[in-house]
């Protein structure tokens, strides 16, 4: 859980559109629950490819849904 006094990022200054150059999946359903636990990896791989904050990581993936 990030700290609520820390101060944000400077670095994590990508923005959606920098998200989506990186070709997310968008989850619409899955018969299995590990079909939801590999979107999950992937949209968390796809973070690791560009720098960006929990928040923005949260409404990133929160479109994808």
């Amino acid at each position: 859980m990030p700290n609520p006094h820390s101060r944000p990022d400077p670095a994590a200054n990508n923005t959606y559109a920098d998200f989506l150059k990186t070709r997310p999946l968008v989850f619409l359903k899955a018969k299995e629950p590990l079909e939801a636990i590999d979107w999950i990896r992937t949209i968390e791989q796809k973070f690791s490819l560009i720098h960006c904050s929990d928040v923005q990581k949260t409404l990133f993936a929160a479109q994808q849904l």
